[in-house]
């Protein structure tokens, strides 16, 4: 299949020993291309599990190598949530989280407890799930194909709610909780960011900075000069 050896290459890369880099495998996405005599799928690959900030930087770093080794095989590489159009697959950037009390025995009331803070900034949450600030992932959050839909729901084993408990943390009431609102394009460090402020602090409003103005930083101070400074100070 397409894009397998390129996968392969980012999990073996000796640049990537420092990632804890889980397995990758190929989901339901079929896409064909007439051009080739290989089905394209979709893959997906996970970073972790690691604490604080190092799983963003870790995902950032798996990108990047992803997209350096897909240049040794002609391709190229979209973490773009919704490729095909319609009534298709979706990519995901699903964030599985836990607190120390979640693992613990009897963990899965604390689980419990997380899931009505995330139903109250759910509306504050999706603008942060894409690069966009939340245009990219609502074509893809439809409520089947395994996505979630737009309207906050949450189950044991339901891939496509919002927040899934998986069966086997169910089974021994503790563990973690998955997250699968995040777009595959997400930024890693606002989207952990927002669900430690929801989950461990009990924020209900989080900063949306893709709604914010945009400032245009340059590399040297010109606020002190004027426009007839710049003026002369030009060259023939």
């Amino acid at each position: 299949m397409v894009g397998n050896r390129t996968l392969d290459f980012q999990i073996s890369s000796p640049t990537r020993k420092p990632l804890r880099h889980a397995a990758p495998n190929c989901t339901l996405m079929e896409i064909k291309l007439p051009q080739i005599a290989d089905h394209a799928r979709q893959w997906e690959f996970q970073v972790g599990p690691t604490a604080g900030t190092r799983v963003s930087d870790d995902l950032w770093l798996a990108r990047y190598l992803l997209h350096r080794l897909s240049e040794e095989f002609g391709l190229a590489v979209s973490f773009h949530p919704k490729l095909v159009p319609g009534a298709s697959g979706a990519c995901g950037g699903h964030v599985n989280i836990s607190t120390a009390p979640m693992r613990e025995e009897g963990g899965i009331r604390h689980i419990k407890a997380a899931i009505p803070r995330l139903e109250r900034t759910h509306s504050h949450f999706l603008p942060l799930c894409d690069a966009h600030g939340g245009a990219d992932n609502q074509a893809r959050l439809i409520g089947f194909f395994c996505t979630a839909s737009g309207n906050f729901t949450y189950g044991v084993e339901n891939r496509d709610a919002c927040v899934r408990i998986p069966r086997q943390v169910a089974l021994d009431k503790k563990g973690f909780l998955e997250d699968r609102r995040p777009a595959s394009n997400f930024d890693p460090y606002l989207v952990t960011e927002a669900l430690v402020r929801v989950i461990v602090l009990g924020e209900e409003t989080l900063r949306n900075p893709y709604a914010e103005p945009k400032v245009v930083k340059l590399s040297i101070d010109a606020s002190h000069l004027s426009i007839d400074d710049v003026e002369q100070g030009g060259g023939e």
